[in-house]
């Protein structure tokens, strides 16, 4: 998969800071961290709610 730039909004702050404060515990980036917690939280989802997607490199046709 390509990387593509995001602008995340409404983020709560203190949100923020855990993520600032783990950034600098582990070296990994926020795109890293986000990156592996969308993928626990995925993982973490019931089978059922899974779908079978193809990978795609079109950010488009993963807005669903």
């Amino acid at each position: 998969m390509s990387s593509y730039r995001w602008t995340v909004r409404n983020v709560d702050p203190e949100a923020i800071q855990l993520l600032e404060e783990v950034s600098e515990t582990s070296g990994l980036t926020f795109g890293e961290l986000l990156t592996d917690a969308i993928e626990t939280w995925y993982d973490g989802l019931p089978e059922e709610d899974h779908e079978d997607t193809e990978e795609s490199d079109d950010p488009v046709a993963l807005q669903g």
